[in-house]
């Protein structure tokens, strides 16, 4: 079954991301892990997003899409 995973990053993190040196080696490892069908990247509600369509056999691997992003894993 296919998702939309919405990831938000509060501004100043967003912004001490995007000045990581390493911060493309660990978005290539975390996107290597959840193997989306497709990253979208963008603003929403004010804040930098990332949108990300993924297949997921059980309901229970959204827990570890999560995790990737340190969100909390709840029903919307």
């Amino acid at each position: 079954m296919k998702f939309l995973v919405k990831a938000s990053i509060p501004n100043e993190a967003g912004n001490d991301l995007v000045r990581d040196p390493e911060m493309a080696e660990r978005l290539q490892a975390v996107m290597g892990d959840i193997k989306p069908e497709a990253v979208y990247f963008t603003a929403a509600d004010g804040q930098r997003a990332i949108f990300l369509v993924v297949n997921l056999t059980e309901a229970s691997d959204m827990v570890r899409i999560a995790s990737r992003f340190g969100l909390p894993s709840r029903r919307m």
